[in-house]
């Protein structure tokens, strides 16, 4: 195995890594934690209070992670011939890195957002500011999915 190999390869597994913690996260949160805690926990104060908690800790994973994707990224951008350079539209493989960087800054976008916005609010937030941050987490989630579906395609060309 040469070095190249093995750095892309580990560049490829941080990648991923760093997409589970993100997207992974939001999804099991969506799929499992809500769920429960609004079934289990028959007081909305302490459901968003717990939820609060959870998102709040998730918060520092998912900073981690833009970092994570960024560095990894580049790595494999610089060793991966098929790329011919940021928001090109040129071949297939660059038009859908491109389309996938576009989604993900619209995550990341979304993400700071509901962090400045409601992010200090935490239990005191106003019913309809809880339903706009879940209807964006919502939003974030779905983006997630789609950057993955298209990251399936990536890995078939």
């Amino acid at each position: 195995m040469t070095s190249e190999t093995f750095i892309l390869g580990l560049a490829g597994f941080l990648h991923n890594l760093f997409t589970v913690i993100w997207i992974g996260g939001l999804i099991m949160i969506l799929i499992t934690v809500l769920p429960v805690a609004k079934n289990t926990l028959e007081d909305n104060k302490l459901t968003q209070k717990l939820m609060h908690g959870i998102l709040k800790r998730q918060r520092v994973w998912v900073y981690i992670s833009f970092v994570g994707l960024f560095l990894t990224g580049l790595i494999q951008a610089r060793m991966t011939q098929n790329f011919s350079g940021l928001m090109r539209f040129d071949t297939a493989y660059s038009s859908l890195v491109s389309i996938k960087h576009v989604l993900t800054l619209a995550m990341i976008g979304i993400a700071v957002f509901r962090s400045v916005v409601f992010g200090k609010k935490g239990e005191t937030a106003t019913p309809q500011q809880n339903k706009l941050s879940l209807k964006l987490v919502f939003l974030n989630a779905f983006l997630g999915v789609v950057i993955l579906l298209l990251s399936g395609f990536l890995a078939a060309l």
